[in-house]
């Protein structure tokens, strides 16, 4: 029986979670190291990407190292803070459609540096130096607003990681809110955007489902 859209999303996000569980283990699979051998192929024939990552530029968040996946397995968009804005939403499109894709994670991650700089920056009432940094921290002020709400200090690890996770919904909801492929592949082919968070010290990856 052929497969649906809804059910090649939730295989791939199991084989996800399997490779963070890898990861996790300090186990690194054969399949992974093979893709090393794949290059030339990879470079002749193109890739065929199985999901489309969001995430951090923080260089201790490397997707494919994170769930295990080898070179061609992962179509990885990064920036600051896992922000979105009209290129990076381009960029989700422009690999739903060409890779036939049916899963997008979105994934912040603890010890955020762009997330730690917006809450200072709301705490002391002081605005970023540029005006391209003050768009990032602009787009997660939103977050960090949802926290404060809460009645959290935003002064300790925990309370900071929560406007993380925030922004990790945030960024979901807009990504669907601003394009119109994304939400006519969601409703037509069951494409699924899944949220997520890395915790930097444990290795471990929540999803938000």
């Amino acid at each position: 029986m052929e497969k649906t859209e809804e059910s090649v999303a939730t295989e791939v996000l199991q084989r996800l979670k399997d490779g963070n569980q890898r990861f996790v283990q300090g186990v690194i699979s054969i399949n992974t190291l093979a893709t090393q051998l794949n290059r030339q192929v990879l470079a002749s024939q193109g890739q065929n990407p199985h999901t489309i990552v969001l995430t951090c530029s923080d260089s201790r968040v490397p997707a494919e190292m994170i769930f295990d996946c080898g070179l061609g397995e992962l179509f990885v968009i990064r920036v600051a803070g896992n922000i979105i804005a009209p290129s990076l939403i381009g960029s989700i499109e422009f690999a739903a459609v060409n890779f036939n894709l049916s899963l997008c994670i979105v994934m912040g991650h603890s010890s955020c540096g762009a997330i730690s700089a917006a809450v200072s920056h709301s705490l002391q009432h002081t605005n970023p130096t540029t005006s391209h940094l003050k768009g990032i921290v602009d787009f997660i002020n939103p977050a960090v607003d949802f926290v404060k709400d809460q009645g959290l200090s935003l002064t300790d690890r925990a309370s900071i990681n929560k406007v993380g996770r925030r922004n990790v919904v945030n960024t979901v909801s807009q990504v669907t809110a601003q394009s119109s492929l994304v939400r006519h592949l969601i409703d037509v082919n069951n494409f699924k955007i899944c949220g997520a968070f890395y915790d930097i010290n444990s290795g471990v990856v929540e999803f938000f489902e």
